[in-house]
């Protein structure tokens, strides 16, 4: 039976197939990606700064049994992991608020 790890700092509430709703609370996991920011210049008063991603951190090695649910960004960054999911499309109540998603993504 696979495992799935909550690595987002966020509650997922994952619709599944039949409509039924998949609670998964944050394991405490959180990789990242570092990121690098350089100074550009001064726009109106505010500070505009130059953000480049670096390095992916506090990310598990795989185990074969253990997947993964990280952010898009985390996801894309480590394509060559096999056990990365990301959440699926968001669903939202009447006011605009994200409830859940649906499924997990590739």
């Amino acid at each position: 039976m696979t495992k799935f790890m909550n690595a987002t700092p966020h509650t997922l509430n994952i619709v599944c197939e039949d409509g039924s709703i998949r609670e998964m609370a944050p394991s405490g996991i959180l990789p990242r990606l570092a990121q690098v920011r350089e100074f550009s210049h001064v726009l109106e008063g505010i500070e505009i700064f130059q953000v480049r991603m670096g390095a992916l951190e506090n990310l598990p090695e795989e185990d074969g049994e253990t997947v993964y649910v990280v952010s898009r960004m985390v996801l894309d960054a480590a394509r060559d992991r096999g056990d990365l999911l990301a959440p699926g499309e968001l669903v939202r109540d009447s006011s605009g608020k994200v409830i859940g998603c649906k499924g997990l993504s590739l």
